[in-house]
């Protein structure tokens, strides 16, 4: 039995081996930047924002933005499209993502989304920048990472078999159900994309709390 479960174990870590290392801030600015033109300290307040409210992850300091920036610039990843003058103020840049930038996105992307799953960057952060990718390259890759979700789901499922009692069961059986929800989180923008565009699935809106109260009002009284 033991001999079967490694076995087991074995085959579905091979799926889950390729791990490739992707930049982090380089795939949130140019991902940011593919929604629209922004200054680079626009770029630092909108990951402060994010990172208060979801993870600290998502928190640039305002060195790593600018000094991104003036890397990804010298790349040609990004351009400079506006310089605003303000009065006893530096002059500010306003950057705009570049064809090459385009291309570099999706390469960080794939790369990405070739390594093992991890709850929050390669799938709830990756999936905002989708719409650099057309339908059948979204596809691919959302197939790709439900195979590797279930090749984990499976191992922790051997663990809880192997060691219910233990720790490692225990810690095992909590992270089933993250998963699953990842699964289940996949299959319906798989769902979505048979008759919705890209672009509507994959958009990014920066709502003001009042916008978001209110929307939440029309669901309560629709309820009504």
């Amino acid at each position: 039995m033991e001999r079967n479960l490694a076995l087991n174990i074995e085959e579905n870590i091979k799926l889950l081996k390729h791990t490739k290392q992707v930049n982090l801030s380089e795939l949130l600015i140019l991902g940011l930047l593919s929604y629209k033109e922004l200054s680079g300290y626009e770029i630092y307040k909108i990951f402060e924002k994010k990172s208060e409210i979801t993870d600290p992850i998502l928190k640039l300091n305002k060195a790593t933005v600018y000094n991104s920036l003036r890397n990804m610039e010298k790349q040609g990843f990004v351009m400079v499209k506006d310089r605003i003058e303000e009065s006893n103020k530096p002059p500010k840049s306003i950057y705009a993502i570049s064809n090459p930038g385009i291309e570099r996105l999706r390469k960080i992307l794939i790369n990405s989304s070739e390594n093992p799953v991890n709850a929050y960057v390669n799938i709830y952060v990756d999936l905002f920048f989708y719409k650099a990718f057309d339908k059948k390259e979204i596809k691919r890759i959302i197939h790709q990472k439900i195979n590797q979700n279930n090749a984990l789901i499976k191992i922790l499922k051997m663990y809880v078999k192997a060691w219910p009692t233990n720790i490692v069961g225990v810690m095992s059986q909590s992270q089933i159900g993250i998963y699953e929800n990842i699964t289940e989180t996949l299959n319906k923008i798989l769902i979505l994309l048979e008759d919705k565009s890209v672009e509507e699935i994959f958009s990014f809106k920066e709502f003001s709390e009042k916008e978001l109260f209110e929307k939440l009002s029309q669901f309560d009284n629709m309820g009504e």
